[in-house]
């Protein structure tokens, strides 16, 4: 047994108390109807939240005939105007329900749940799930079609402050308490939108800065403990993070989307337990780049005929372009300097980083992951980034190639077919000259013979040895593909 007023008294104080004492038995309703107000819906993450206004207990002199449905483990009962207890059941007492629209018009409506729509940071939509009937003609008997009903919206700053002019309430809605990074918002001090609650620390929008000190400042000396975002909202937009980076080899124009995997990543992801991807291009635009020198070579040694514009165009291909194993390295050094502060940012407290590479990739990953931690050491936040895992696949010049020192555990996988010598086998596509398991690397490529049967094609290959390693920040996101060349890249 609780007594509910001494509990309201003790946690709210004597104010309040002698306030409600001295309503109406009428106003009272809390000693006599208890009500689920709202429910809160998840996906993946937080997806809006229901309405459904349902009577869970009421006193006993006022208890109805309503339907009975199966909705909490425990009920409510109250047992005198002061009193409740929690009886175990696992069916509630139910008001009316709403009924949804149907295509005739005599139906009526009522929204019972509101959904989150983000576009990364900068917009929150809240849609009714009620559906709003439109005739096509003024003495239509039905509906035409159904238009969803926008409850809210809005824009922000890049730092999360609302853009003004640019904020939506429905006339008859009941306002959202969500906002910017899909946090709680705090309206009563410092108005709509101006201080979000993201659990360990208030933040304000408008200043962009949080409003206490960082728990962890002691471990990144170089970076004031009430900086938003490493001051780089625009880069560090995804609250998500992406942890698994995908980086191709070489390609006609797939490069760093998901598409050049061929559905090779989903398995990995799956194996690996980690569902957040980022796709880089580790090719520096594919057979474009390769093309391209090509022809400068061809067009500086022309003045000496044909056999110069060949010899030329081997020079420059092979000391300049793509296929030069340095050049992908550098490349990708550069690249992780620049991907690293989005990255970083996006890293929870034990969150780890895996890479998957194939073919030229798994050299520009060797700069990348150096890149990556050049900037974290530049900034102090070297404790931030952890290399779990390397998956190399069918790697282009992989025999020059070391381990990554920078990653925990490195393992190789390469199709028999692939890297031999056979002039049918590479006119076919299943074997590229130099590819080679990477001296070092635990090798995985004997654990399914039928990779013995495979060339270098990536979707193909099998995941057989690939270890489980879950996402340590228990989270998954949308995917980031930097595109072609990475120009695409957030």
């Amino acid at each position: 047994m609780v007594d509910y007023l001494s509990w309201i008294r003790q946690v709210l104080g004597e104010s309040v108390y002698q306030q409600l004492l001295q309503l109406s038995p009428n106003v009272l309703n809390f000693e006599k109807v208890f009500t689920l107000q709202e429910q809160y819906l998840y996906g993946s993450k937080r997806l809006g939240v229901r309405r459904p206004k349902l009577l869970l207990a009421t006193a006993p002199h006022l208890l109805k005939a309503y339907a009975l449905e199966l909705v909490h483990e425990s009920l409510l009962q109250i047992e005198d105007a002061n009193r409740f207890r929690w009886l175990e059941s696992k069916t509630v007492l139910k008001g009316p329900e709403c009924v949804v629209f149907s295509q005739t018009l005599t139906a009526s409506g009522c929204a019972k749940s509101e959904i989150q729509i983000g576009n990364r940071q900068s917009e929150i939509n809240l849609v009714l799930d009620r559906k709003t009937g439109v005739k096509a003609s003024a003495t239509a008997t039905t509906y035409a079609w159904f238009k969803a009903d926008v409850a809210s919206a809005q824009d922000y700053y890049p730092f999360g402050s609302l853009l003004p002019g640019r904020t939506y309430t429905a006339a008859a809605g009941e306002g959202y308490r969500f906002g910017f990074n899909g946090m709680q918002r705090d309206d009563e001090v410092k108005g709509p939108g101006n201080s979000l609650d993201f659990g360990a620390r208030m933040y304000d929008s408008r200043l962009g800065r949080w409003m206490s000190m960082d728990a962890l400042a002691r471990k990144y000396p170089s970076v004031s403990p009430y900086v938003f975002a490493l001051n780089v909202p625009i880069f560090a937009k995804d609250p998500d993070g992406n942890v698994v980076i995908f980086i191709n080899g070489q390609h006609a124009g797939s490069g760093g989307t998901a598409a050049y995997w061929g559905g090779y990543d989903h398995k990995v992801m799956k194996a690996i337990g980690d569902h957040s991807a980022r796709y880089v291009d580790g090719a520096l635009g594919g057979w474009t780049n390769t093309g391209r020198n090509a022809a400068s070579g061809a067009f500086a040694g022309s003045k000496m005929g044909w056999i110069g514009s060949v010899a030329g165009a081997a020079l420059v291909v092979g000391n300049n372009s793509n296929i030069n194993m340095k050049v992908r390295m550098t490349a990708g050094e550069v690249q992780g300097m620049k991907d690293a502060a989005d990255i970083i940012a996006n890293l929870n407290e034990g969150e780890t980083i895996k890479i998957v590479t194939h073919s030229m990739g798994t050299a520009f990953a060797r700069g990348y992951t150096q890149g990556i931690l050049n900037y974290a050491k530049q900034h102090g936040l070297q404790d931030k980034v952890k290399f779990e895992y390397e998956l190399d696949v069918n790697s282009f010049q992989g025999g020059d190639l070391p381990k990554d020192k920078n990653v925990k555990l490195t393992q190789n996988k390469t199709g028999g077919l692939d890297g031999g010598n056979s002039v049918s086998e590479a006119l076919q596509g299943n074997s590229v000259p130099t590819v080679a398991k990477i001296p070092g690397a635990e090798d995985l490529s004997l654990t399914n013979p039928l990779d013995q049967n495979r060339g270098h094609e990536i979707g193909q290959m099998d995941i057989k040895g690939v270890p489980f390693l879950g996402n340590n920040g228990g989270r998954s996101s949308r995917p980031i593909e930097q595109g072609n060349n990475n120009e695409s890249r957030p």
